[in-house]
């Protein structure tokens, strides 16, 4: 991501990936971290992830702290829901529905436990992937090595061959 240089927390945010968000928040990220006016929650509002703004909502995200400009996250999301030309208008409706009613915050998190499982699931498989190709890699290393090495000795040009 264009954000990458500047905070771990940030980046995974602006890539969406929010398995990484979670891990990052468990292991002490600071879900109000400003960089120039840039934030986790900024990012999500911007990029219309509203399982990702639920998230970090839930980690204590302040929307009504300041960004840039005096503007603050509550202020950018409605300014994005009455933005008529913008495809961001209807996750930044549902966003301020989530931000006042915690009713609906706390359902929405079922879905972002989805989400995050079905990431999990997907990281899982992935590795058992790369598991397994290692070992066909190690394996057909081990026939072409085998074979060679068989090849070698009886093909004869090896040691047991030469006269004295």
């Amino acid at each position: 991501g264009r954000l990458l240089a500047m905070d771990a927390l940030i980046e995974a945010v602006d890539s969406g990936k929010i398995l990484r968000v979670v891990h990052l928040l468990k292991k002490g990220g600071d879900p109000n971290k400003n960089y120039i006016g840039v934030t986790p929650l900024s990012l999500a509002i911007e990029s219309g992830d509203v399982d990702m703004f639920a998230l970090l909502i839930d980690w204590k995200a302040d929307a009504h702290r300041g960004l840039s400009k005096g503007q603050t996250g509550r202020d950018l999301l409605e300014k994005l829901a009455k933005n008529k030309n913008s495809t961001k208008a209807e996750a930044a409706k549902q966003m301020l529905s989530l931000l006042d009613d915690p009713k609906l915050l706390k359902e929405h998190l079922k879905v972002v436990q989805e989400r995050v499982v079905r990431e999990q699931e997907a990281d899982w498989e992935l590795a058992l992937l790369l598991i397994k190709a290692v070992v066909l890699a190690g394996l057909l290393l081990a026939v072409a090595y085998g074979a060679n090495a068989y090849l070698g000795k009886n093909a004869g040009g090896g040691p047991e061959d030469r006269e004295l």
